[in-house]
């Protein structure tokens, strides 16, 4: 038994001394980039452009009449937006960009930006280690099982560019803060300093709750360097004054007090109290996020446990990281008892945050005993079983979805007279799992999304039995 030990722990080196090898890793890991692109890129080409999408490639201001053709309409379109619907003006230049794109260039860059949004999880998590493949297929497995609203945040156009692309800025930001914070070797510049006084603004202007946490995670590294009294980069500093000031050009725009009166017009008890209000939203919401992140939490314990466990000298600052990003997470939700409205896809960043610390810690536990090779082994085994029924139950979903719409456009085309086309589509679309959009145009031909489709598609009208 003793001797069968030694030869298992003696081809599992030879085994790590292989895939050591520089050539070897970067091929590997070259090939796994690949895979999961050309996965998300399948995707995003079967996608139809749907709901917001259509609204969104109209000049806004205009009551979806005149199409955004340039970049000028864009900012036109986003200034009127600002001040009508709501402040998050950077993600939204980025949707209208997109949209305006279009076509195969559009599908490449979302499925581009998924890539480095997967990355910039890895940098962070493996930072100051050698390359570690398996870490970077767990980060992708994670995202692929546990966001819950996949399709809305990651192949639909404007919900990619509100939550991937928004996370995508948010975390290549807190990048540098966390880099800064681990080695503790930064110089100062004034060039630096501008350069992410600038970058801070932009990162501050994406999304709120998750910018909440955002800067929840800065002031921590901040107040923890204090504390210990390592030298602060001045550069942090001025970040994090661009992403306040970033922060509160956002919330202060005249369209989100527009929006939110909009939402609230028909509630009877926000006009009583708005104190008991946002208590009754608090269960809520805390109740959603609760059913999406359990599993994350446990899956944090158990990795942290190993850990802690298997390194003897583990390092002070990685779990405090981990930890506060576990924090941020939790900030994130619970600054959405502010909204009146609450989709699954708001919680985008802060399952972000909890993917982020999860990795960090297991990107630092030393695979050197066979015990931790086989349990590896094992998970990577059982993800890739579990990854290939889910993946094709949503390509599935995803190409009826698309089947469906380009059969729509199809009829249309038919058409002589397109104008005085009233479409009414026999066919309903049904969403199967998480990676379509939960719901088909409406029967009323003036609903908003029926509205803006037939303005797209130039018809008089479009409902859905």
């Amino acid at each position: 038994m003793y001797k069968y030990t030694q030869d298992m722990i003696t081809l599992y080196q030879k085994i790590e001394n292989k895939l050591s090898e520089k050539k070897v890793v970067f091929s590997i890991f070259g090939i796994l980039i690949l895979s999961f692109f050309s996965l998300i890129l399948l995707l995003n080409i079967l996608y139809p452009i749907y709901g917001d999408d259509w609204r969104y490639s109209f000049i806004g201001g205009t009551d979806v009449t005149e199409r955004v053709t340039s970049f000028s309409d864009i900012l036109q379109s986003q200034y009127c937006h600002y001040f009508g619907h709501g402040g998050r003006s950077v993600v939204h230049v980025l949707a209208e960009s997109l949209l305006l794109i279009n076509g195969y260039w559009m599908d490449i860059l979302n499925s581009i930006a998924y890539i480095i949004f997967t990355y910039v999880i890895y940098k962070i998590a493996n930072l100051n280690n050698k390359i570690n493949m398996s870490l970077y297929f767990f980060i992708n497995i994670l995202i692929w099982f546990y966001q819950p609203s996949f399709g809305q945040t990651f192949l639909w156009i404007t919900g990619s560019a509100n939550y991937l692309w928004g996370t995508l800025i948010i975390i290549s930001f807190l990048y540098f803060y966390c880099r800064a914070f681990i080695s503790e070797q930064s110089e100062n510049s004034i060039s630096k300093d501008i350069l992410f006084f600038l970058a801070g603004i932009i990162a501050g202007w994406t999304n709120e709750n998750t910018v909440i946490g955002m800067i929840f995670i800065i002031f921590s590294l901040i107040i923890y360097l204090k504390i210990k009294k390592i030298k602060t980069p001045r550069w942090m500093i001025y970040g994090v004054i661009g992403v306040l000031i970033g922060f509160i050009i956002m919330i202060i725009a005249p369209g989100n007090y527009i929006r939110y009166d909009s939402a609230t017009i028909d509630n009877t008890l926000i006009k009583e109290s708005k104190i008991i209000y946002y208590f009754t939203r608090t269960l809520p919401v805390i109740g959603e996020f609760y059913k999406i992140i359990l599993p994350l939490v446990l899956i944090y314990l158990l990795i942290l446990a190993t850990y802690i466990h298997f390194e003897k000298n583990w390092n002070q600052k990685i779990v405090f990281l981990s930890f506060i990003l576990c924090i941020a997470g939790i900030i994130a939700d619970l600054a959405m008892i502010a909204s009146p409205e609450f989709e699954l896809r708001v919680l985008f960043g802060a399952i972000t945050f909890y993917i982020i610390a999860i990795g960090l810690l297991y990107a630092n536990i030393k695979i050197n005993s066979m015990y931790l090779f086989t349990i590896k082994s094992i998970l990577i085994i059982y993800s890739i079983i579990n990854f290939v029924p889910l993946y094709t139950k949503g390509y599935k979903d995803v190409n009826n979805f698309s089947r469906i719409m380009k059969e729509r456009e199809v009829i249309i085309d038919k058409q002589i007279n397109k104008s005085d086309f009233e479409f009414v589509s026999d066919e309903r679309f049904v969403p199967k799992t998480k990676f379509t959009m939960l719901y088909d145009m409406s029967p009323d031909p003036n609903a908003w999304d029926n509205f803006c489709y037939s303005r797209y598609h130039n018809i008089k009208s479009i409902k859905v039995k």
